[in-house]
């Protein structure tokens, strides 16, 4: 007989929309899926049950289950006991299907830098921000919504005077933080302690395009300001990996960069951070007006990418890389497919599970969709813009649905590309082809494909 109490650990919470039940983990967002009976005898641990008698609910053939069950759980940390009744608030209704799972939240448009690249540029000039009541409100909303993440970016995020208190704010709400974006220059004791505070473990990503001895003009400063610049933003870096932060460092390549790349490789190795995340600018506003920054060919782009990819494959994975349509690793360890027609356009990444807030309050179905809002929350509740007509054309597009790519061969790889891309390119987010895509993925099929297949991340059946 066991008289103790049980209850559902607070480092999980269930979420439950008309067809699907799981189990979340608010520490490292790991997601179990769950049958009904098994999600109904979790809405049973709310502390206020011993477990002899939340075992007594259930007939003689299923109490076997049950206990398998709650084994299970107490393996991987989600049930705990207790001699006296515990008070668990268990979410009891259900959402609808097409739960939104993860928000973008750019509450203000205020920055310390001017990057030439930047997609928030608008908000950034007339320095937007939600106000702090704003921010709690909507992310009331959020908690209604059974929404599992919230990333934080900006502008730039350290700037937010509140940013602590939004922070705990999304954990109270039984969510979990799922990333923070900065620039880097700010980061403080006070800001580690404050990520060291919270229950979620997520990496903070820095924006890193330059090393010391390199340019930095792309990010808004001179020649002269670089190096002390610069020198910070290494150093803040350092502090975060000393105090055992996941880092992972994003660089936009550019004519400023592109000839450094193997030095900032060294330098991401020496730093000892999770990962690396080599992107190409996007053609925003900004973007147009810097052509002798973003003036590069693509096949020097993906020349120097490939030799960089040589190298970190040669080098044995020394940590997590990904170069913007030519390399995921996670993508590779699960298994490439090839895409079909009836596959979404936005379906990596949880893309069309997410959804982001702009400092106006604007709602896009993708960070990059500045100019295209489908709603805002100082107007509307967030509930009636996500399960919008509006939202759903967004995120439903398939592969087979963008015109422009119907009869090429290379569309089961690059799956349309970005849409954003083809947004920013033509003006037509849903049947316009991304041409940095096209450009990629005949590189991808001809120069790394081989090389994956050489290394054993991919099977031979791509050979051809």
């Amino acid at each position: 007989m066991d008289g103790r109490y049980v209850a559902l650990s607070d480092k999980y919470t269930l979420r439950r929309s008309t067809n699907m039940d799981t189990l979340y983990c608010l520490i490292d967002g790991g997601i179990y899926d769950l049958v009904p009976d098994q999600a109904e005898f979790i809405m049973l641990l709310d502390g206020t049950m011993t477990l002899d008698r939340v075992i007594e609910q259930y007939s003689e053939d299923s109490k076997i289950e049950v206990v398998r069950l709650l084994d299970q759980m107490e393996d991987i940390g989600a049930v705990v006991f207790s001699e006296q009744p515990m008070n668990r608030v268990m979410q009891l209704g259900k959402v609808p299907d097409r739960r939104l799972e993860a928000v973008h939240l750019e509450a203000s448009g205020r920055c310390n830098m001017k990057c030439a690249h930047c997609y928030q540029s608008k908000h950034a000039a007339s320095e937007e921000e939600l106000s702090f009541g704003e921010i709690l409100n909507v992310l009331d909303e959020l908690q209604a919504m059974q929404v599992n993440n919230v990333g934080i970016s900006g502008g730039e995020p350290l700037l937010m005077p509140h940013l602590p208190d939004i922070m705990r704010a999304i954990e109270e709400r039984g969510m979990r933080i799922s990333a923070i974006f900065t620039n880097g220059l700010l980061v403080d004791g006070g800001f580690i302690k404050s990520v060291k505070d919270c229950r979620s473990r997520f990496p903070i990503f820095v924006s890193l395009d330059s090393i010391p001895g390199m340019l930095f003009s792309f990010r808004g400063y001179t020649d002269e300001e670089a190096p002390q610049i610069l020198q910070r933003i290494v150093g803040n870096i350092k502090q975060l990996v000393a105090a055992d932060i996941k880092v992972i460092l994003n660089t936009v390549v550019n004519a400023e960069n592109i000839d450094n790349l193997n030095g900032i490789y060294n330098a991401v190795s020496d730093l000892g951070v999770y990962g690396w995340r080599i992107g190409f600018p996007k053609l925003t506003p900004r973007y147009k007006t810097r052509k002798e920054t973003f003036g590069i060919e693509w096949s020097d782009i993906a020349e120097h990418c490939y030799l960089l990819l040589c190298r970190h494959l040669e080098n044995g994975l020394p940590f997590h890389l990904q170069i913007e349509y030519l390399f995921r690793e996670e993508l590779f360890k699960q298994g490439m497919q090839a895409l079909s027609d009836s596959d979404f356009a936005c379906d990596y990444e949880g893309r069309r599970s997410e959804c982001c807030i702009k400092p106006n309050g604007d709602i896009v179905s993708c960070a990059y969709c500045t100019d295209l809002p489908i709603g805002n929350v100082l107007e509307s509740c967030l509930w009636d813009i996500w399960y919008s007509p509006e939202m759903a054309d967004a995120k439903m597009i398939k592969i087979g649905d963008v015109a422009e790519c119907h009869g090429c061969e290379l569309r089961s790889l690059c799956g349309t590309g970005c849409r954003a891309n083809a947004y920013f390119l033509h003006g037509d987010f849903e049947n316009a082809k991304d041409d940095y895509a096209c450009l990629a993925v005949k590189f991808f099929k001809e120069r790394v494909i081989p090389l994956l297949i050489k290394h054993n991340f991919i099977g031979q059946e791509f050979s051809s």
